[in-house]
């Protein structure tokens, strides 16, 4: 939404317009920094992802009106329908997992954080689809946003390591060659192919594994595999859960240079 724009105001809770600076842009995921003069206090985020069925709220910043001269946050509250995968709605829900919400969002929302039960920010709104009270409001997990973000304030770009892997969705692959009729809700990521000398490779990983969580955070799908790797840089030291052969396991995969723009087109981590 920053993009191309002369210039930015941010507006405060209490009606205070600031001129923003941009730090920069990420092209991939479509998010942006900007910075005021003011130390405002800092979100808490939550890396989980919001479990499908629960209960997830969003706030968001009205302008104000004649009756209220001053912005005033509006909070607003749905089930979740969606976690943890790609949604295909544009190329961020394509190339990252995303959060779907039921809830009355709109397009002058974008940018407002999602929210967990305890008031830490787990996504932040990317789009919206549908009207009324049949919108879904999908959002991008917070460990995308948060991770992108330090990037961007760190060196005004952001350069995504790589486990040098090819993937699937392991329960879209294992219900395939069963013959099964698949729902695309993945459990986990299956390993097709390990680049020879690169990250995952060294670290032991082979065909076959299925890699089911990343610093103790569970990984349901290569949308979501790629949401956690895409904001670390290379030389990033993570801790991989896999499975081979039904016994679990955790191994240290320290990523390498991703090279050139090979995140940016959806291909595997």
């Amino acid at each position: 939404m920053v993009s191309g724009a002369r210039s930015v105001t941010a507006v405060e809770p209490d009606g205070t317009r600031q001129p923003a600076t941009l730090v920069g842009t990420d092209q991939t995921s479509g998010l942006a920094v900007l910075r005021i003069d003011d130390d405002l206090p800092a979100a808490v985020f939550d890396n989980g992802d919001p479990s499908v069925g629960s209960v997830a709220m969003a706030s968001t910043l009205k302008a104000g009106s004649k009756s209220h001269p001053l912005p005033w946050s509006l909070v607003y509250a749905g089930a979740v329908v969606s976690s943890g995968r790609a949604l295909d709605l544009n190329a961020e829900t394509t190339t990252f997992s995303a959060t779907a919400v039921r809830t009355p969002l709109a397009h002058d929302d974008l940018g407002c954080p999602l929210l967990t039960d305890n008031g830490r920010v787990a996504g932040m709104l990317e789009m919206t689809k549908g009207r009324g009270a049949s919108t879904t409001a999908v959002f991008l997990p917070s460990e995308l946003v948060l991770g992108v973000a330090l990037q961007l304030v760190a060196s005004g770009t952001v350069d995504p390591g790589s486990m040098g892997i090819e993937t699937s969705n392991a329960a879209l692959t294992t219900a395939a060659s069963h013959g099964a009729v698949v729902t695309p809700t993945g459990d986990g990521v299956l390993v097709d192919f390990t680049d020879t000398g690169g990250p995952a490779a060294v670290a032991g990983l082979k065909p076959g594994d299925i890699i089911t969580g990343i610093d103790g955070y569970a990984v349901h799908s290569t949308a979501e595999l790629r949401s956690r790797l895409y904001p670390d840089p290379p030389g990033t030291e993570l801790a991989v859960s896999i499975e081979r052969a039904n016994i679990p396991a955790t191994v240290p995969v320290v990523l390498a240079d991703a090279g050139g723009d090979a995140q940016a087109d959806g291909s595997s981590p």
